[in-house]
């Protein structure tokens, strides 16, 4: 049986995971491929989780055989750990980077100057 802190290492790993996709996401950037691999590895390598991020993961490994298997309890701890990392990773970025609401909003028409200054003060 693994300790605790494996689970939250799993947790904080997936909720790192997830943020760098999204974030890189919500930038239009090109370099997404490139921030999973260096996630992933950072956490195969530097903590003290297994690195699964992923509870699909987590799943088939308890299929496998010998030293690459896990428990079948400690597999739905990593679930349930990814898994809310990966819940925790939306909200933590739905609160700090919420998308601009298009709900009640003109378009600007050519010959409305109002609505074109209101347009580009709220942006």
């Amino acid at each position: 049986e693994r300790p605790a802190s494996t689970w939250r290492a799993e947790f904080l790993g997936t909720m790192l995971l997830a943020s760098a996709i999204i974030s890189l996401i919500r930038q239009d950037s090109e370099w997404i491929g490139l921030a999973v691999g260096f996630t992933v590895g950072m956490g195969i390598i530097g903590t003290a989780s297994t690195a699964f991020f992923n509870p699909q993961v987590a799943l088939a490994r308890v299929f496998t055989s010998g030293i690459a298997g896990i428990q079948p309890f400690d597999a739905v701890m990593f679930m349930i750990a990814s898994t809310f990392g990966g819940i925790a990773a939306g909200l933590m970025w739905r609160y700090l980077w919420p998308r601009p609401s298009l709900i009640g909003k003109q378009e600007p028409k050519p010959d409305d100057e109002s609505v074109l200054e209101e347009v580009a003060t709220e942006t």
